[in-house]
């Protein structure tokens, strides 16, 4: 039987839902998982007393009172996760495509997983203006772009971690940052640009990578294209 910690990382969604869910039926069963039916983006920012901070490609960005913590909403829905496509020449490349609801807690989950991260969905809103529906999930504030590293510090990490760099060739220009992948655990993590980490007493912390598991000819893809 599916437990909610298990589908709150992703997993078991599909006993509940139809073998193909929409995405309102997907985002039904987060806000029931996670105790956020009719909430609105008013309620959210009223009891956690937030105060807008920045927009980036996918969230809008909250940080709390204690300006230990931010609020980030998914404006463009679910995010992205990244996808092979066959290319021309049947090589194929990595790309990026809008995620499902679940491909989204996955993401969190994995981030969480991989980098000790403290990551937590904490549920789904509606604006009351517009009738959009956010997904909403907290992390801590690591600071601005003034705590950035430098490209070569987090392929350090990455590869203390057992990630290899992708060759650049195969990868979308959409994406245009660094992917690594571990061919042990078959993790791809993508979009590891400098803005997307910061850091802070010596050491990197991820705050809006992408985390795949990829499969069959994307699998096979990231496993002929690691660099040395």
């Amino acid at each position: 039987m599916a437990t909610p910690d298990r589908q709150m990382q992703g997993y078991a969604w599909t006993a509940d839902l139809p073998p193909a869910p929409l995405n309102e039926d997907e985002l039904r069963l987060l806000a029931r998982l996670t105790g956020t039916t009719g909430k609105t983006v008013g309620d959210l920012t009223r009891e956690r007393n937030l105060v807008y901070l920045a927009s980036g490609a996918e969230h809008n960005v909250y940080i709390q009172h204690d300006s230990k913590s931010v609020v980030k909403l998914a404006y463009k829905g679910t995010g992205f996760t990244l996808a092979y496509r066959e290319t021309a020449d049947s090589d194929g490349k990595i790309v990026v495509r809008q995620g499902s609801v679940r491909d989204y807690v996955k993401r969190i989950a994995r981030i969480n997983r991989e980098f000790d991260a403290s990551m937590n969905v904490i549920g789904v809103y509606k604006d009351e203006e517009t009738g959009k529906i956010f997904i909403a999930h907290t992390q801590k504030y690591f600071g601005g772009p003034e705590n950035e590293p430098t490209a070569d510090e987090i392929g350090g990490m990455m590869a203390s971690l057992g990630f290899q760099r992708l060759d650049p060739r195969i990868i979308a220009e959409s994406i245009a940052t660094e992917t690594y992948y571990n061919p042990d655990k078959n993790l791809i993590v993508g979009d590891c640009a400098p803005r997307n980490f910061r850091k802070v007493n010596g050491r990197l912390y991820p705050i809006d990578v992408v985390v795949q598991k990829p499969e069959g000819r994307f699998k096979e893809l990231a496993l002929a294209n690691m660099l040395p």
